[in-house]
């Protein structure tokens, strides 16, 4: 079942499985973001708004404008500065 007690195949159970997963870590994304919020400047986090507000608007027309969110860390990088972890 696949939300709404609606039958899924095995793709639409990935996105379901992904969906879920991200609903269910929706607070923790809050959190992430707010705390680099605070960390950056009131120009960056403008910055940033204005990339995601135009990605989201763009996305129906081209694809490539959700790139912004693929960020490439290095593996346990972001763990040091989460607070819950420290």
């Amino acid at each position: 079942m696949c939300g709404q007690g609606v039958e899924c195949s095995v793709a639409e159970t990935s996105l379901c499985t992904k969906w879920k997963n991200m609903c269910n870590r929706r607070l923790e994304h809050v959190e992430d973001f707010e705390m680099m919020s605070e960390t950056a400047s009131a120009e960056q986090v403008d910055r940033w708004s204005r990339m995601a507000e135009k990605a989201d608007n763009t996305r129906l027309i081209d694809v490539t404008a959700m790139d912004i969110y693929n960020v490439a860390l290095p593996t346990g990088w972001f763990r040091l500065f989460r607070k819950d972890e420290n």
